[in-house]
């Protein structure tokens, strides 16, 4: 804004904006000029000197305000008697009315020039905060005069019209009106100022258009005011610019007919109503399912049409029209011929360009085609949960939008949850993944989903409640959306725990009769070669001999040499065949491990009750806890075990026992601290003859009606071959003992 016409007030703004010790000292200053110009200058007498000082008082109130102006009196005051009163002999009572007099007179004017610089203050205040108002506004503020030039023009219009204030501020306001509506303009103007009114809102019935500044013209509202200072007129106009307004009228209006075409031709029953429930646009659709014979149900009342629509159909319209949006997804519906439908239905009120309810839309669909086939598929659903229940498999599914996850009940039961007892998040399922499973599963799923492989089936390991790990077999498939893209993941798991336990015994079983397999060749061929080596030597060396005596000249060399020669020959050769035969049998390293005795003991007892020998006799286990590992073939002292329970099995049966009980016991002795001793002590037969408890460990001996009678041999040798030893003792009551040993891992 332009303030040229208050420099006064800007100048008194200025002294008041200086030190206290500058505007007392401006305050002396002009006492003093009046104090040396009544001095010096003959031509001033008494009263001019008065005049002089009440001037200088004066001039120092109005500029530096009161307390200079006091400061400035008192100074007079001083100088007055002393220039002109005290020369002048004057008298005391006179000197007290004149002193008194020329105090009243400063005060007054003091007093008097005080109000006015406040004053003067608070117009400037008042006039700041106008302006500031008019720069903030977010609207344009233009004033102009009665002869239509702008005198006020502020940010929001230079930011309005692409122009400065001090590009318009003194030029017409033609300037930002389109050519054609200047005249109009004009005479709008002149009748306003002459009717009366102080404001008017403009551009009711019609737009008003701005110009810019570069030729751009726009709509806008205006609101003017008049006001009248000193017999002057102006009018200030309040400009907004409702481009962005009209412009969403338009789109409004653009998007009410798309939604009107779109009701028309959509493929659904719907209808648009005003207030009186009159329709205002039907689908075809809707013409068809709810016409009753008309081709077009436009401006036609609902209720004319239906007149036996039910209460409470009306009372969802009145609920609409209130404003709240209803629907019903599930609506049996029967018609008059008794035929049901099911329709899932939505009533929802529209607003019309004020923002007002301008009516309802009422949407209807047949869904009884759909419904058909969710019952369908709920019977499905049902089948499939009962099988699923019957051969027990955990059911999962995987979101793979939102990566929600559904685990089954029997799903959480297999590794021992109840339903509520784990969450159905992924996480669950991946943290309870076995360490040595957790890469080889996340990669098969990763690449299954990426199309990488055929099929998703694996087998791997998820822990239990319990903190062990349960054999899952898990099978899953994809579904897809309708751009062939992966939607969800889902599947089933079965615990195969037993299936694997199973499994591993049997094939831990046919390791051992492999192994046993191997020691029984081992062991004949040692017997075979115990019992033809001697004479194997004997034959090569009297052949030898013979063959030496002969080619020395006696008897007849040329027919026994021969025969003599061949007979070393193959006694020779039986020899070869003996070595080679227990060079091939020892080919095999024996591996050796450090093995944990107490579960050796109970994996043995898995296996006998696998192969189902135990019938009603039962294996105690009394195990010592806190044993050293022992050193040695895991699967060779589990066939000596297994050997030994059955041995003892078989002796309790061959004594005519129906039930009992064989005990197994690990402990160390303080004999041979070094050495675990385990012990096997069955209630079979006793055994008085100390020799054939020696001899139970010979090879081929038996006193089975069946058997070669190798088991017991074996079971020593391979004690033995372990660095420990094996014996067998007489039970107190009946039955007997049979005592192996172990040594300590060192």
């Amino acid at each position: 804004m332009n303030f040229t016409r208050f420099k006064t007030q800007s100048v008194i703004l200025y002294f008041d904006a200086q030190p206290y010790g500058l505007r007392y000292g401006l305050a002396v200053l002009a006492v003093a000029i009046a104090a040396i110009a009544t001095h010096t200058i003959p031509v001033i007498g008494e009263r001019v000197a008065f005049l002089l000082f009440f001037f200088a008082i004066i001039q120092t109130a109005f500029w530096l305000g009161p307390n200079p102006g006091i400061l400035a009196m008192a100074l007079s005051l001083i100088a007055v008697n002393a220039l002109v009163l005290f020369p002048a002999r004057t008298g005391a009572y006179d000197l007290l009315i004149l002193n008194a007099g020329f105090c009243f007179v400063s005060a007054v004017m003091i007093a008097t020039t005080s109000f006015h610089r406040r004053s003067t203050a608070a117009l400037q205040e008042s006039r700041q905060r106008y302006a500031g108002i008019v720069e903030s506004a977010l609207d344009a503020i233009i004033t102009i005069a009665a002869d239509q030039r702008i005198t006020l023009f502020n940010a929001a219009a230079e930011k309005m019209f692409g122009c400065t204030a001090e590009e318009a501020i003194g030029r017409p306001i033609e300037r930002f009106i389109p050519e054609r509506f200047r005249a109009a303009h004009d005479a709008h103007i002149r009748a306003f100022g002459n009717f009366g009114v102080t404001s008017r809102k403009m551009g009711e019935s019609a737009s008003i258009s701005g110009l810019r500044a570069n030729g751009e013209e726009f709509p806008l509202e205006a609101t003017i005011s008049q006001c009248e200072i000193n017999g002057e007129k102006s009018f200030t106009a309040i400009l907004r610019d409702v481009t962005e307004l009209k412009r969403f009228e338009d789109s409004l209006t653009k998007s009410q007919a798309q939604l009107r075409t779109f009701i028309e031709q959509a493929p659904l029953s719907i209808a648009m109503f005003d207030r009186e429930m009159n329709y205002l646009v039907t689908s075809r659709r809707w013409i068809e399912e709810f016409g009753r014979g008309y081709d077009d149900l436009t401006d036609h009342n609902h209720y004319l049409v239906n007149p036996d629509i039910s209460a409470e159909w009306r009372e969802i319209h009145v609920k609409a029209q209130a404003g709240e949006f209803l629907k019903n997804d599930d609506d049996l519906w029967i018609q008059a011929d008794g035929s049901r439908h099911w329709l899932r239905w939505a009533a929802y009120p529209w607003t019309n360009q004020v923002g007002g309810i301008g009516g309802i839309i009422i949407s209807c669909e047949d869904i009884t085609a759909r419904r058909t086939a969710e019952e369908e598929l709920r019977t499905a659903q049902k089948r499939l949960a009962l099988v699923i229940e019957e051969v027990k498999a955990g059911y999962w599914d995987w979101d793979l939008n939102t990566s929600t996850v559904y685990l089954s009940p029997e799903w959480k039961r297999q590794i021992g949850f109840d339903e509520n007892e784990l969450l159905n998040r992924w996480e669950e399922w991946e943290s309870r993944l076995h360490p040595d499973d957790r890469a080889l599963v996340l990669a098969a799923i990763e690449n299954y989903i990426a199309g990488l492989l055929p099929v998703f089936e694996l087998e791997f390991r998820l822990r239990h409640k319990d903190g062990l790990y349960r054999w899952i077999h898990s099978r899953g498939g994809l579904l897809r959306d309708q751009h062939n893209r992966p939607l969800r993941m889902l599947g089933i798991n079965l615990d195969i725990t037993d299936y694997k336990k199973q499994k591993e015994l049997r094939e831990r079983r046919d390791k051992m009769e492999q192994s046993v397999r191997l020691c029984v060749v081992t062991q004949t061929a040692a017997a075979i070669a115990h019992e033809l080596h001697q004479p194997l030597a004997a034959i090569s060396s009297y052949s030898e001999v013979v063959l030496h005596m002969l080619r020395s000249g006696n008897q007849n060399p040329e027919k026994l040499s021969p025969l003599v020669e061949i007979c070393a020959q193959q006694a020779q050769r039986a020899g070869d065949v003996i070595r080679q035969l227990m060079t091939v049998l020892h080919k095999d390293e024996t591996l050796s491990e450090s093995i944990d005795i107490n579960y050796l003991a109970q994996e043995a007892l898995d296996l006998v009750k696998a192969d189902g020998h135990l019938e009603a006799f039962n294996i105690e286990l009394e195990l010592a806890a806190g044993l050293p590992p022992v050193k040695g073939n895991s699967l060779q002292l589990e066939k000596v075990l297994v050997n030994l329970f059955r041995n003892g099995l078989e002796s309790m049966q061959e004594s005519g026992i129906s039930a009992g009980t064989i005990t197994v016991t690990t402990h160390s002795t303080d004999d041979t601290p070094a050495m675990a001793q385990v012990t096997v002590r069955d209630g079979g037969k006793c055994v008085t003859d100390i020799a054939t408890l020696k001899n139970m460990f010979q090879p081929f001996y038996t006193t089975k009606p069946q058997g070669l009678g190798m088991d017991m041999a074996i079971s020593r040798a391979l004690i033995e071959a372990h660095g420990g030893k094996m014996w067998a003792e007489q039970n107190a009551d009946i039955g007997i003992s049979v005592h192996f040993t172990l040594p300590f891992v060192t």
